[in-house]
């Protein structure tokens, strides 16, 4: 041990060896501090990953982070911050697609997901009665045809993992379906890091909203648009049913998307604003 280790971080040393945290470890959660209480996430140097330690009762967490900082042992030391997910927007070839609008719902007409989807209208150029124009929008009619003329329609080809609440990629049971505008061959395997199992199945709803506007199948008929409608998604579940989830949740879930080849990573949750 370096004796010149202060005395709180000497104490967070022993609990480092002695009282590793379970993976699946039921914490309580302090909302007014936006970090679980007693737990340390510590990267010591060589190591592939930063371990989530239990702290003594009598070290506070960012005394015990600022303590054992000063070791040149560690890279980094840091409270285990709670993400919660972000408000969700409204959801989502060349063509102008065919989705009529929300899948619940009186049914809406054949391209109704223009009312809905104001934010993938072009926001300059000529408006049409079918296509108008939007000041707020990213122009994504331009941007699929971009897509084609460059071999990739709806960026096919590419795996998009969605860090959230899980996703309705498949049934299971009487509680669990799939989302129809979605289809089972567009799913790769992904991870529930909170469950810690294989299957990241949405309990909150904000997952399957997001996976939905990156890639729902679109023109056909169905729902309303997906931006990237022919890639591959990849459900990473690291936020609980109450749409809450670990810093150190979402480091494995950062981790597992790179492992698997994911070419991009969706993260639509925040921190609390300082952290």
């Amino acid at each position: 041990m370096n004796r010149c280790l202060p005395t709180a971080a000497a104490i967070l040393f022993a609990a480092f060896c002695l009282a590793p945290v379970a993976a699946n470890a039921a914490i309580g959660v302090d909302p007014a501090q936006g970090f679980v209480p007693g737990q340390l996430l510590v990267k010591f140097a060589g190591a592939p990953a930063a371990r989530t330690v239990a702290l003594p009762a009598r070290i506070g967490v960012r005394e015990a982070a600022a303590a054992i900082r000063a070791d040149p042992r560690v890279e980094y030391a840091a409270p285990n911050y709670i993400a919660t997910a972000s408000v969700a927007a409204e959801e989502p070839v060349a063509t102008i697609p065919n989705d009529p609008g929300p899948i619940s719902g009186p049914p809406g007409p054949p391209g109704g997901w223009v009312l809905k989807q104001w934010n993938f209208l072009p926001w300059e150029g000529v408006a049409t009665p079918l296509l108008p124009l939007s000041p707020g929008g990213i122009d994504a009619v331009g941007a699929w045809k971009n897509l084609e003329e460059a071999g990739r329609p709806g960026g096919e080809g590419i795996t998009v993992a969605v860090l959230d609440t899980g996703i309705a990629y498949r049934a299971r049971g009487a509680n669990f379906h799939r989302s129809p505008d979605f289809s089972a061959g567009q799913f790769v395997p992904g991870y529930d890091f909170i469950d810690d199992d294989r299957l990241p199945l949405d309990e909150n709803g904000h997952g399957t909203h997001v996976a939905g506007t990156i890639a729902e199948k679109t023109n056909n008929g169905i729902g309303v648009t997906g931006l990237a409608y022919n890639a591959k998604l990849m459900p990473v579940r690291v936020l609980n049913r109450r749409g809450e989830g670990f810093a150190s949740d979402i480091a494995k879930g950062i981790r597992f998307a790179i492992a698997h080849r994911a070419q991009v990573i969706n993260m639509s949750f925040n921190f609390e604003c300082g952290e």
